[in-house]
């Protein structure tokens, strides 16, 4: 892998764009032509299969070069002589001002043994940070590079200065100040063109002066520790404490007690936000404590008394000196008229001096407070805490955990009324709580209602305030008490509801609306011709009632003959074993032309059957012609009515064979001509 830097600093501040570019072919090595070629000049092209300027040397990966740092990396996988030209484009604003071109040759040789220049192993980055030094300006530089080869350092100081490189495998530089320093290292074995190059960052900061704050402490006392450190550049941002045999702190000011007495090694790492890092120590010196703990903290009425006190071995002295019997006393007793804090100071036999301090709250009224009134539901328990006393005491006693502590667990089974009394000293105040227990909600609703398909029934719960049915179906209302239900089947119907005025629990009953499937059969719409009788019908009832009833044969039969003169709906009512009823209608149509139908064939042979020629009639009909002849159009037989030819002329039986008939007349309801012709063949 192979690393250059094109970055360059503009003075004016523009920005500058690095990229790979097309080269100028002029002068070919002749610096001053006789004629000289003035701008512009042409341009590079011919550039040898596959590369071209983008890609000018190929490589795994390919030769590249950040436009914005002008780093060019690559690492060649070819021998050879190539060309590279790379651009930095200057920009004010936007608005492009210049260009400057660079050419260059690299010369890729095949090294054996591979030369390689490492100042820091494993570096991902073409300038890794090698060191950050906090305290003085030398560094030892290692060397992890390809062995005997020779050897070339730079430490990036000025170009001015000449004593800023060494040819040594580890040297050892003194930088004249702070700041960053790009350091250069060349391997190259002797007489090889083989080479390799490095490059490492080296960072001087102002110095951190690592400190500790802290004084001598006591035992079985919280000793505090504090960090005094100053760096001169960036911000102390972790810290790590050693206080003790197996104690660490990465707090900033930590504390600790010690149990014993004796010198105490104290060490304190600290860190800075740019990588700093020192240590500082200290020797902390434990004696023996003198309080072991002090009492009193406490509230009095005004005008009480009250004792205060320390547990521990020296002299003691209380401060302020208000209203107390003897601050030198270990046990004084204070009679203070306002809230005091008594200071104590204590020297113990060996020089440790503690101090500590005592509360003394002073009230000249006394509020009982014991918490807003509540409500529980059957089985339940609230906690009720009274405050402002030293003293308290609950009543009555029913459904409490206790009567004589400040906080109780209240859970009674019925509505109660408490009463908190509160006291201190010599003043006592006394308040309530009420504690209501409100009943367990119920419902009830029928289990089951019968309806009549088309009818519908009412819904009634009892109990509950805010109702939910479901499913919707059938029902007028889905969020009332008493919702009407009509479902067209057997539905069962949830409902959920919830009392407002007792527990918020959600109940749930069902109702089963059952609405019978009665099947029927009833005869379809018809017509008939007048003065012919139409066949009504219903089926699987158990009785019947038909409307109108004067046309039919019987108004209560399942299956009445209907003979109307004009045309009529007729209305059936059915009832079913269970009181239901079901409601339906046949349509009788009235014809009022009637109908003639001539048979094609008789035999009058006086087996009673088909024995006489005469039409199949229904209706009523005015007869004004029937004539029946023979073949030779000879009349054989006539009538103005329908009774019909027995097959004799003159009482003598006709031949057997065809005939032809003809017939007029006229309906008799409608008025209309019935005009039919046709051939009958008489057989025996």
């Amino acid at each position: 892998p192979y690393f250059y830097n094109h970055g360059g600093f503009d003075l004016d501040g523009d920005s500058l764009v690095y990229s790979l570019c097309i080269l100028y072919d002029n002068s070919y090595g002749n610096t001053q032509p006789a004629q000289p070629d003035p701008p512009p000049f042409p341009e590079i092209t011919d550039y040898n299969a596959p590369y071209d300027y983008l890609n000018p040397m190929g490589g795994s990966p390919e030769l590249t070069i950040d436009p914005v740092t002008g780093m060019l990396t690559v690492t060649p996988t070819t021998i050879g002589q190539f060309v590279v030209g790379v651009c930095v484009r200057e920009y004010r604003d936007g608005q492009f001002l210049c260009e400057h071109r660079r050419d260059f040759q690299f010369n890729v040789a095949d090294c054996s043994p591979t030369v390689e220049a490492v100042i820091v192993p494993n570096a991902t980055v073409p300038e890794p940070l090698l060191t950050t030094n906090c305290s003085d300006f030398t560094v030892y530089f290692p060397n992890f590079s390809t062995p005997n080869v020779t050897y070339h350092w730079d430490f990036g100081l000025d170009s001015t200065v000449t004593n800023d490189t060494s040819n040594l495998f580890n040297p050892t530089f003194t930088f004249p100040d702070t700041g960053t320093y790009l350091i250069t290292l060349m391997v190259q074995p002797t007489g090889s063109v083989c080479a390799d190059t490095a490059y490492a960052l080296v960072s001087f900061y102002p110095t951190l002066t690592p400190t500790i704050g802290t004084e001598y402490g006591c035992t079985d006392n919280a000793h505090e520790f504090f960090d005094e450190s100053v760096s001169t550049f960036g911000e102390i941002t972790s810290w790590y404490w050693t206080l003790d045999e197996g104690v660490t702190s990465t707090e900033e000011n930590p504390t600790h007690v010690f149990t014993d007495t004796g010198e105490y090694n104290i060490q304190l790492v600290v860190t800075t936000s740019y990588g700093c890092q020192d240590t500082a120590y200290a020797l902390v010196d434990i004696n023996t404590g003198s309080i072991a703990s002090v009492f009193g903290d406490t509230l009095i009425c005004i005008e009480d008394n009250t004792t205060i006190g320390l547990v521990g071995t020296g002299s003691a002295t209380w401060s302020p000196n208000y209203n107390i019997s003897n601050i030198n006393s270990f046990t004084p007793t204070v009679a203070p008229d306002i809230s005091t804090t008594y200071f104590v100071t204590v020297i113990s036999p060996d020089g440790c001096v503690e101090t500590d301090s005592v509360v003394v709250q002073v009230w000249d009224t006394l509020v009982a407070v014991a918490g807003p009134d509540t409500i529980l539901c059957p089985g339940e328990n609230v906690t009720l805490t009274g405050s402002n006393g030293l003293n308290h005491e609950w009543s009555p006693s029913d459904g409490l955990s206790a009567t004589n502590t400040a906080t109780v667990i209240s859970s009674p089974e019925s509505s109660t009324m408490y009463t908190y009394t509160t006291s201190v000293s010599g003043c006592s105040e006394s308040t309530t709580v009420f504690v209501q227990v409100l009943p367990y909600p119920t419902l009830s609703l029928n289990p089951e209602e019968f309806i009549c398909p088309g009818d519908s029934v009412m819904l009634m719960p009892v109990g509950g305030t805010e109702f939910t049915w479901t499913p919707a179906e059938g029902l007028s209302a889905t969020n009332i008490r008493t919702p009407w239900a009509s479902p067209s089947q057997t539905t069962t119907y949830y409902l959920a509801a919830m009392d407002t005025t007792s527990c918020p629990v959600m109940l749930f009953d069902t109702v089963v609306v059952t609405v019978p499937d009665n099947e029927y059969t009833v005869s379809p719409d018809t017509n008939i011709i007048l003065g012919s009788a139409a066949q009504l019908y219903v089926f699987n009832g158990s009785s019947y009632s038909w409307t109108p009833s004067e046309s039919l044969t019987d108004a209560n039969s399942s299956t009445p003959l209907a003979t109307p003169d004009e045309s009529t709906m007729y209305y059936v009512t059915i009832t079913y074993d269970d009181g239901c009823k079901h409601y339906d209608s046949v349509y009788v149509g009235i014809t009022l032309h009637p109908l003639l139908i001539f048979p094609n064939a008789f035999s009058p042979n006086g087996d009673g059957r088909n024995d006489r020629f005469k039409p199949f009639y229904i209706g009523l009909v005015d007869v004004e012609m029937f004539r029946v002849v023979n073949r030779w159009g000879q009349v054989i037989y006539e009538s103005k009515t329908l009774d019909g030819w027995d097959g004799k002329k003159d009482g003598v039986d006709q031949e057997v064979g065809s005939y032809a008939y003809y017939f007029v007349g006229k309906g008799t309801a409608s008025g209309g001509t019935i005009h039919q012709v046709g051939n009958i063949t008489l057989i025996r």
